[in-house]
């Protein structure tokens, strides 16, 4: 029903701030504050209007990087010395 996201935050952006500059559309696109990152849900049956291919606009595009859930899973993983 939904896709998830993280998008991970450079020092100084704080989760707070940086879903200042994020636009949601009510219904699609839900975010949620983390520490160093924000958690996104979206609306698989509403992701053509989705706010989030806006963030390549914002300001903080520059200090974040997006990554799918999955993906998060597999770099935790390496991280975790896992293969």
């Amino acid at each position: 029903m939904y896709k998830y996201y993280v998008i991970f935050l450079l020092d100084p952006l704080h989760a707070w701030a940086a879903i200042q500059h994020i636009k949601a559309r009510e219904g699609v696109d839900a975010f949620y504050e983390g520490p160093k990152a924000v958690y996104v849900t979206r609306l698989i049956s509403c992701l053509t209007k989705s706010y989030l291919p806006k963030i390549v606009e914002t300001p903080i595009y520059q200090d974040i990087t997006i990554r799918n859930w999955n993906t998060t899973q597999k770099l935790g993983e390496l991280l975790r010395g896992g293969a």
